[in-house]
């Protein structure tokens, strides 16, 4: 069916896939999940973030 190059093209897409995915959880999804409550709805996303100094 497909090629050595569609094989190779593929992991690395899931690969990279994975990656990013893994960064976005570090910098939002773990404050979102485990953060401060904002009206007891959803977390404050900045709780633990990265992104504050």
């Amino acid at each position: 069916m497909g090629g050595k190059k569609n094989v190779i093209w593929i992991l690395l897409q899931r690969f990279l896939t994975m990656g990013i995915i893994s960064v976005l959880w570090i910098v939002f999804g773990f404050s979102l999940a485990f953060g401060d409550d904002i009206g007891n709805f959803i977390s404050n996303s900045l709780t633990f973030s990265c992104l504050t100094t």
